[in-house]
């Protein structure tokens, strides 16, 4: 089995349990509907941009991206609660 297949079977069983979580959330009353497959693709944008885009946005953030480490730290706290508040219910 390829790679790229490898992918789409594990891509596939992310997306399975994202939904199922997010139907029992949403049945106890604890989450908003989502769309797991584009909530899937908003974890990934939050995660891979940092990396791809931090010397694009070096210069313009150099306080906050002076130390790289502080800087992936900071990101990765917000990409978990923006994700929160993306599913839990208002």
């Amino acid at each position: 089995m390829n790679i790229k297949n490898q992918s789409y079977i594990y891509i596939d069983k992310i997306v399975k349990a994202a939904r199922y979580h997010d139907q029992t959330g949403q049945e106890r009353g604890e989450t908003e509907p989502v769309d797991a497959r584009m909530l899937l693709l908003d974890i990934i944008s939050l995660n891979i941009y940092p990396f791809i885009g931090f010397h694009i946005i070096e210069p313009i953030f150099d306080d906050l991206s002076g130390n790289r480490e502080r800087f992936f730290e900071m990101r990765r706290a917000e990409n978990v609660e923006i994700i929160l508040r993306r599913l839990k219910k208002a």
